[in-house]
């Protein structure tokens, strides 16, 4: 997804629609050999260790108005229960990753919100996750590395007027079997009859800034699949007849993209690359709490 600051009401703004592109940049994956833990591993800031905790009056009013938001199940206990600090972010994936087939592969990602300061949130982070077996990687701050595979990224970002950002990231490998997926509304939903899902990704972004139109953006994608090409043209056949009768409406010159515009929801469904004829499917709402 697009990294977001969360520093201005223009930044905040343009993160919120910045959620629903089909496309988004992605960070590499961290290094994967692990180090022994040392006595005092290290979460990499974007400024230096000793820059100030987030004191005006802006940054405080800016954290007051902020909900907060469940993280994603993976990275729930992630969350050090002592750092004063807020979910506004969340990101999900199973069996798909950027938005392309990945099987047996996960990847779960938060993003806090927090006024301490960062030498706390570094020195807070680094220990909780000692505790749930994260060694830091040698050479390398901000990463860390479980003895199942797991890995976990945590990179800090400062700004003297708005409250610390935080942001998690969790990738490893998982059993093939696919866990219940998120779903859509029954009226908009695939035949899972005819169209079965291979992986899947979700994601909610939450902000409140004063005068914004939305403060909720939320995604959830699929990649799907049907037994021969003739059942697939069916069924979507069968689920583009289904979208027109709940109010849903294909876009001039774009046949893959609807639209239901009095509950603010787009919904995207094209073919894959691959040979197998996949489909790739992506819903957006925008609303406001």
């Amino acid at each position: 997804m697009v990294r977001m600051r969360i520093s201005t009401t223009f930044a905040l703004t343009c993160a919120l629609g910045a959620l629903g592109a089909l496309a988004a940049c992605q960070k590499s994956p961290p290094a994967e050999v692990p180090a022994p833990p040392s006595a005092t591993p290290s979460v990499a800031p974007s400024a230096p260790e000793t820059a100030p905790a987030p004191s005006s009056l802006g940054a405080t009013l800016f954290y007051a108005q902020q909900q907060t938001i469940d993280p994603p199940p993976e990275l729930a206990a992630f969350v050090p229960p002592t750092l004063g600090a807020k979910v506004v972010e969340r990101q999900r994936g199973r069996g798909m990753v950027r938005l392309r087939l990945a099987p047996a592969e996960r990847r779960a990602s938060l993003v806090l919100l927090t006024l301490a300061p960062q030498d706390t949130i570094g020195r807070t982070i680094a220990d909780h996750l000692a505790t749930l077996g994260f060694a830091p990687v040698a050479g390398t701050p901000g990463q860390f590395v479980h003895p199942s595979g797991d890995r976990l990224s945590v990179a800090l970002t400062a700004d003297p007027v708005a409250p610390n950002r935080v942001e998690l990231t969790l990738e490893g490998a998982e059993a093939p079997a696919i866990p219940a997926p998120p779903t859509l509304a029954p009226e908009i939903a695939p035949d899972p009859t005819k169209l079965s899902i291979l992986g899947f990704e979700e994601g909610l972004l939450h902000a409140t800034v004063g005068g914004a139109r939305d403060t909720d953006v939320g995604r959830t994608a699929y990649i799907l699949r049907a037994n021969t090409p003739a059942e697939r043209a069916a069924a979507l056949t069968a689920w583009t007849q289904a979208l027109e009768k709940a109010g849903f409406r294909g876009r001039a010159g774009r046949p893959d993209l609807w639209e239901r515009t009095e509950t603010r929801e787009v919904l995207v469904i094209r073919p894959t690359d691959a040979p197998s004829g996949d489909v790739l499917v992506s819903h957006q709402r925008r609303w406001r709490r």
